[in-house]
């Protein structure tokens, strides 16, 4: 919860961090492979271009501090594993930003969307996708992993309400003109090279895995 993690860094902190710490430890004495999933959040969004692994992480939030810190934990262990960055994500399970337009876009004749955050939406399923190649190579270090194309919230939201036949207006708007508790980076944008490299093929576009996903999920 990245807003909720602002009103409880020690939680967030406890979960994201110490506890990865504590599992890492675990993994090395039983000589068992782990994935840890960490985020876009780690970054400030100020670059110009795509984030690569090797770009400064300077997190703008407290769930981004705390993300970073079970990273650390992990890369800086002996443990057997991989830490991989995802951004944006959507599934048939739990609320996310899809969701969220579907759900007001189906109820209301126009809404607000941000239109200067910048990043791939990707979805759960692609992500266990990654995650079972990288397992399988016994990958380690870190990598970034994201849907192939950029986009913003707002065209993403404009392709929700399209896909789905909604009478609905999207208006664009800037992120100062919609304050959330936790500040959000404007530029998520992923570069997945390492990933290509190492796995290669796994990444579709983020256009296309969106739509089949809406058309697969309209209720």
């Amino acid at each position: 919860n990245v807003d909720g993690a602002e009103a409880d860094p020690e939680t967030a902190m406890a979960v994201n961090g110490v506890a990865v710490e504590r599992l890492a430890k675990v993994c090395r004495q039983r000589n068992v492979y782990l994935i840890h999933i960490s985020t876009d959040f780690v970054y400030d969004g100020k670059k110009d271009g795509p984030y690569t692994e090797e770009d400064q992480p300077a997190p703008l939030n407290v769930y981004g501090k705390s993300k970073l810190a079970g990273e650390r934990a992990v890369l800086d262990s002996d443990v057997e594993g991989c830490v991989i960055r995802v951004e944006w994500t959507y599934g048939v399970h739990g609320r996310h930003f899809i969701s969220k337009i579907s759900e007001l876009a189906g109820s209301r004749d126009q809404i607000k969307v941000v239109a200067d955050q910048i990043g791939s939406p990707t979805p759960t399923r692609g992500i266990a996708r990654a995650l079972l190649a990288v397992t399988e190579k016994r990958a380690t270090g870190l990598f970034n992993y994201a849907c192939r194309g950029y986009t913003s919230r707002f065209e993403c939201a404009r392709l929700v309400v399209d896909t789905l036949g909604l009478d609905c207006e999207v208006i664009p708007c800037t992120s100062e003109a919609f304050p959330t508790p936790a500040r959000r980076p404007l530029n998520s944008r992923f570069d997945c090279s390492r990933f290509d490299r190492l796995i290669g093929g796994y990444r579709e576009d983020w256009e296309k895995e969106m739509k089949q996903f809406l058309e697969e999920n309209r209720s």
